[in-house]
């Protein structure tokens, strides 16, 4: 085989990377995975070699191109300038080890070999193997979205098969964003996976470890004895490999772990000095040390590499720091004052030896200083150190003065009065006229020392005032606060504070009569009050010290007044007198205003005690809350008001912010504020004409259910309707929020049966807005349980179309869309009632739908909604502002009033204020009152190309029908009637269950579906959801999967039914668990759901109970809730009447085919009848 001259300036670069990189390449030859992945040769591209290496837990990428002359390299490890993997992957390329190269080039004939045929570890083959795999596994062929993944999987195997550890953005198509770090390196594998199908396995042990979710399709085809035996495997190779790795590393800790020896340290006095002695285990007597010995001691026992005990490590501490040998002379004052700590010291008994060599012992006797004659000169006096009783104290070995203050001896240690730098082994001698000055007296009183008589006699005591002049300089537009410190001293003495202490300005005058004595105690505290309010320059020239203020001045100087010691006198200047009486005190009031029959607005306001404050002024104040304000001419002021717990507590209840002074008014009823206690913070006369307007207005108000309803009521509904009935008698509007299942649309049309009968909605009508997918359902409920009423859908047109189905009708129900888009027409009449059905579809207060629905004109006002705050509490402020207007005031006060995360008692008020006007019952408040399980029909209408598939299909059937006269005739063709039903079923779920094509229109049901799913997805509700056809909960599924709800699926192809029901079991949130109905109608327990959706009706009613008794077993604790979704005018209907007429045959589980064999030729012709 002949060369390529491309192959030798291939062989050229290589031997070029061996003479640079050849080192660590050997290095790591013997154990590297060497692939090729891609190699092509043409004029056009040049020469590119594309390949991998594994070694060591890392996969490099390599790439090398030669075209025109010019090379590039490239590895995802090493960069761009050559490398050991790119060595690696040429001598693959040519087919030799490294150390063969020269010799190939040698040949002058270089050609490429087999890269496999080196006897190393072949790189995986190429070719989606494991796609064919899955296929084969589950039977048909794989989506887009399912191939893609598959070639991840392949990929990942590819190009990581050689490396235990990878990072993880090689995992990023699998994984759910924020679970790690792109940079991260996991350990996917043990050991090298043998196939794709391994790697597999080992992946989505990993993916189930880290909670992701693993798509279905695969779930189903993954054995779980296969990934849990992998998965205990890995667990104990790992055990395994960290027991090994941190063998060394504990073996290591061990050698370290020496036994400490244990060394004794003591402190011996001798008569000049004392110094530290210690003993060892090895040489257990007490021994002095060397420099060099007590440095090391000391040393050893700061690391703990010694054993030493408290006490010792005590004495090291105060001697090691202040001497190398260990040894402190008495001649050293700071070694005196060091030494009396340590012998004072309590923990310190046995350590420390006196020179007899006895514990230290501390003497309960005090020395104290004496001034006594001279009897030798009686003119002067000694000043000594002795004992109470006169007795003279045995000689020092020294003395120690400062902080601590001790006298020691040979044998003891006495505590002693102040020492300072006097020496007490010598008697001081006093001349009898060195006692008459102030500054000796002051000392010998500080000493504790009694004067004689004759001097006593003498003292006089003067304690100093000291002023402190405050003053604000604005200087280089800055203002400074400047203080000026100085001290009347008696009746003509002067200092002042400067920057080097107290200077005297005027001596105090002497005399011969009498001894000054100045108490300085308030003199030595300046300096720190001065400090206290940070003036820190002192200004020579103008005597005062300095700051500059901030903006949070008056409150420290404000604080530092309330501070300053007793004796100091403070004289401000300026805008810093108002500081003294600058809290203004305020009381609480409430002003309120009739603005409507029985409604009030109502205001809190303050009652102040500075009574010259403008308006502006007092609003800066509210604004401040509570901190200072500084006011033109007026200097500082700040506004303090008090409430008692008792009037906070009433106006909470009320629903008020008692600090919310500068608010706008809030809108009262008189109802609600003769019955609050706050009432008492309203002036007399105004709060008794509340009263009397009150006694006028009914409170309770129970009228008997109408006999035009045709229903049971529970009481809980009875109790409902009273309200309802209370809020039209009182002209309120309000919301019922109770939890979906528990009948809102019966109690609404009980309230609306009772309008009806009151002589002042006469002629009027009602008018119902409601989701698309419930407009047909309060026409059935109507004519159920109020069949009088004539209920009818507007399907829009102008006004004059309106006005004329108004005039005609008693109910009138319109969607959200006709809302929006027709807002003119319908606020043109005046309806007797307005009802907005799920009403939070106006919680975006900025939402045209939103304002629409407050345009509406109306006597009455209700809302309806199970979730009248989904997401944040203006949902609540939008729904009320439609039922109540004005009742919670303007939008940005009520988030500033009741959404504060800081205020705790904001929701409270809120619910006060809403009470009377919402009434809200879940199932477990009402479960007496409900029976165990409750089913409901939502009824749904067709629209556009789904009703007119549907109305060609049945025209289809029906001429098929047309044909058949006898049953015989109709046994021969029943599979074709069946057939035809069949697909009429179909496309009341979904058009595209009959037609691909029709795959994206829109559907009654799945609209309706969505509807009923969020609000119990948003209370967080488990949703058991049934279908036959799994096409449809495909369909569902995603649109379940683009809301970002938690979804599972059960069909007859899920093989490991008992995981996937544990998982929708303990799941923590809410869920939908999507479920065929023959898959898993029955064997189920799935009590955590309280609510079954059937999305389609089945023949058998016996099948459809089967399935929703999944959750109504034995261990469920909630009334369960069964919706059965029906569209409107078709088989389904049908099949419902059917069910009800064929009850012997229900009896029995009979399936889909069993139920078609019994139904008869005139069964078939009401099914398709019109």
């Amino acid at each position: 085989m002949e060369s390529n001259p491309s192959d030798q300036a291939t062989l050229t670069d290589a031997l070029e990377l061996l003479d640079e990189w050849g080192t660590q390449a050997r290095a790591i030859e013997k154990n590297a995975i060497v692939s090729i992945s891609h190699a092509a040769d043409s004029k056009s591209a040049g020469k590119q070699i594309l390949g991998g290496v594994g070694e060591g837990g890392i996969y490099a990428l390599v790439s090398y191109t030669r075209a025109k002359g010019v090379r590039e390299y490239d590895c995802d490890e090493c960069g761009t300038k050559g490398c050991e993997h790119l060595l690696l992957v040429l001598s693959r390329h040519f087919g030799v080890k490294i150390g063969e190269l020269r010799r190939l080039h040698a040949s002058a004939n270089p050609v490429v070999a087999n890269p496999n045929s080196l006897k190393q570890t072949a790189a995986p083959d190429s070719g989606n193997v494991f796609a064919k795999s899955v296929e084969a596994k589950i039977g048909r062929s794989l989506t887009p979205e399912e191939r893609e993944y598959t070639d991840s999987v392949e990929m990942l195997y590819r190009r990581h098969w050689a490396a235990r550890m990878i990072t993880a953005g090689a995992l990023e198509p699998f994984m759910t964003s924020g679970v790690l770090e792109s940079w991260e390196l996991v350990e996917l594998w043990p050991r090298r996976p043998e196939s794709a199908w391994e790697s597999w396995v080992y992946l989505s042990v990993f993916l189930e470890n880290r909670g992701i979710k693993v798509p279905s399709f695969m779930r189903a085809i993954t054995p779980p004895e296969e990934v849990a035996k992998l998965a205990g495997d890995w667990q104990r190779q790992q055990a395994l490999r960290h027991w090994e790795e941190g063998l060394d590393g504990l073996l290591e800790a061990m050698e370290r772990q020496v036994v400490r020896p244990r060394v004794g340290i003591r402190l011996v006095l001798g008569h000049d000095l004392a110094r530290v002695q210690c003993s060892r285990e090895s040489d257990p007597g007490w021994t002095n040390m060397t420099e060099k010995q007590f440095a090391d001691t000391a040393a050893m026992a700061e690391a703990g590499q010694i054993e030493v005990s408290e006490a010792a490590r005590f004495i090291l501490g105060a001697i090691a720091p202040h001497s190398i040998s260990g040894q402190l002379s008495y001649g050293r004052n700071d070694a005196r004052e060091r030494l009396g700590r340590l012998l004072l010291n309590p923990i310190l008994e046995d350590e420390i030896l006196m020179p007899s060599g006895q514990p230290v012992r501390r003497s309960p006797r005090r020395l104290e200083w004496k001034l006594r004659r001279d009897e030798a000169d009686t003119s002067d006096y000694l000043l000594e150190l002795g004992f109470e009783d006169g007795e003279s104290p045995p000689e020092a070995l020294f003395t120690a003065g400062g902080l601590v203050n001790c006298y020691v001896t040979s044998d003891a240690v006495y505590r002693t009065a102040p020492l300072l730098r006097l020496d007490p082994s010598v008697p001081m001698r006093i001349p009898a006229a060195g006692l008459l000055s102030g500054r000796a007296v002051q000392l010998l009183s500080g000493l504790g020392v009694s004067l004689p008589e004759e001097v006593q006699g003498k003292v006089q005591r003067i304690e100093p005032s000291v002023q402190l002049q405050c003053m604000l300089e604005e200087r280089s537009g800055e203002e400074r606060l400047c203080v000026r410190a100085f001290a009347t001293v008696g009746e003509d003495g002067e200092q002042v504070y400067a920057e080097k202490g107290w200077m005297a300005l005027k001596e105090v005058s002497q005399d011969q009569d009498r001894i000054i004595v100045i108490e300085d105690s308030r003199l030595r505290q300046t300096p720190g009050v001065l400090r206290g309010i940070g003036v820190s320059r002192y200004r020579i020239q103008d005597e005062y010290w300095d700051r500059l203020i901030g903006k949070r001045f008056p409150e420290e100087f404000s604080a530092w007044l309330d501070e300053l010691p007793e004796g100091f006198v403070v004289e401000l200047k300026g805008d810093l007198a108002s500081l003294r009486t600058a809290v203004i005190s305020g009381t609480l009031q409430l002003e309120v205003e009739e603005t409507s029959p029985d409604w009030f607005d109502l205001h809190v306001a303050l009652s102040l005690s500075d009574t010259e404050l403008t308006k502006e002024e007092i609003k800066l104040l509210l604004e401040a809350k509570g901190k200072f304000v500084r006011l033109k001419d007026k200097g500082w002021r700040k506004l303090e008001f008090e409430i008692d717990d008792d009037h906070a507590e009433q106006l909470s209840e009320l629903g008020i912010n008692p600090l919310d002074l500068n608010g706008p008014s809030q809108r009262f009823h008189a109802l609600q504020l003769a019955a609050s206690s706050a009432s008492a913070l309203i002036e007399a006369q105004a709060r008794e004409g509340i009263l009397r307007r009150a006694e006028d207005l009914q409170t309770s108000v129970t009228p008997p259910v109408p006999p035009s309803i045709h229903a049971e009521m529970r009481a809980y509904q009875v109790d409902g309707f009273h309200f309802l009935s209370y809020l039209s008698t009182n002209n309120f509007g309000g919301i019922l929020a109770d939890d979906m299942g528990l009948g809102k649309t019966l109690q609404t049309l009980t309230w609306i049966a009772w309008l009806r009968e009151q002589p002042e909605f006469a002629g009027k009508t009602v008018l119902v807005v409601c989701p698309k997918s419930v407009v047909q359902n309060w026409l059935s409920e109507s004519a159920r349980f109020l069949p009088g009423l004539n209920a009818v859908i507007w399907r829009g047109g102008d006004t004059r179309n309106l006005k004329t189905v108004e005039e005609s009708a008693d109910l009138v129900v319109i969607n959200y869309a006709q809302l929006r888009l027709s807002s003119e027409q319908l606020q043109s009449i005046e309806w007797g009632a307005i009802v907005l059905d799920e009403a939070q579809y106006i919680k975006n207060p900025s939402s045209q739908t939103a304002s629409a629905a407050c345009c509406l004109r109306g006597a009455h006002r209700l809302a309806l909604s199970g979730t009248p705050i989904e997401n944040r509490l203006l949902d609540l402020w939008s729904i009320m502002h439609f039922a109540m207007p004005g009742l919670l005031g303007i939008r940005a006060h009520f988030n500033k009033q009741y959404d504060s995360r800081t205020d705790v008692l904001a929701r409270r008020r809120l619910a006060a204020r809403i009470r009377p006007f919402i009434l809200r019952r879940t199932k477990s408040q009402v479960a007496k009152d409900l029976p165990a399980r409750i089913e409901e029909d939502l009824v749904v209408e067709m629209e556009g190309t789904q009703s007119q598939m549907y109305r060609a299909e049945l025209k289809l059937a029906r001429q098929t029908l047309l044909k058949i006269k006898t049953s015989r005739e109709l046994d021969k063709q029943r599979f074709n009637v069946l057939t035809s039903l069949l697909r009429l079923r179909q496309i009341c779920c979904h058009p595209g269950l009959v037609s691909d094509e029709h795959g994206h229109e829109e559907s009654a049901k799945m609209e309706a579906l969505i509807d009923l799913l969020e609000p119990l997805i948003e209370r967080g509700q488990k949703v058991l959801v049934f279908s036959q056809f799994v096409e449809m909960l495909t369909r569902i599924e995603r649109e379940v999967d683009a809301r970002n709800w938690t979804s599972f699926v059960l069909t007859g192809e899920t093989e490991d039914r008992g995981e996937l029901v544990d998982d929708f079991q303990n799941h923590d949130g809410p869920a939908v668990f999507l479920i065929s109905l023959r898959a898993g109608g029955m064997g189920l327990n799935l009590t955590a759901a309280s609510y079954v959706v059937l999305f389609d009706p089945w023949w058998n009613p016996a099948v459809e109970n089967q399935a929703i008794d999944r959750t109504h077993r034995i261990g469920q604790t909630q009334q369960v809730i069964a919706y059965r979704l029906v569209a409107k005018g078709s088989v389904e209907e049908k099949i419902r009447q059917l069910q009800r007429t064929k009850s012997a045959m229900a009896g029995d589980i009979l399936g889909e085919e069993s139920f078609g064999k019994a139904l008869t030729l005139n069964d078939f012709q009401f099914l398709l009848e019109d």
